[in-house]
């Protein structure tokens, strides 16, 4: 994942160990929440920082059904996600 300035030059890069599987989402405060996905399919959902610094992650994300992040921010520090097939919705809370 690549964040680049208005005139085209680099600010920052960052590498993860698998396939980006989402949209980026961002939230009021300009951080940034990825979905990932392994070829084992292990989801991981990770936040980084404006700046591409990584503020948490949580790995092996285990919702019982296959789903694709539909990452929805909130103004709130909220992150709501559904399963593939839209039949749940989690949230995730920042404290």
């Amino acid at each position: 994942l690549t964040c680049v300035s208005k005139d085209g030059s680099v600010l920052w890069n960052h590498s993860f160990e698998h396939a980006i599987h989402t949209p980026v989402t961002f939230d009021s405060n300009g951080n940034l929440y990825v979905g990932t996905v392994s070829p084992k399919n292990i989801d991981s959902l990770c936040s980084l920082s404006s700046d591409g610094q990584v503020r948490w992650e949580l790995v092996n994300i285990d919702t019982a059904y296959d789903y694709s992040y539909n990452l929805v921010g909130s103004p709130t520090p909220k992150l709501y996600f559904t399963t593939q097939n839209q039949s749940l919705l989690f949230c995730i809370e920042e404290s």
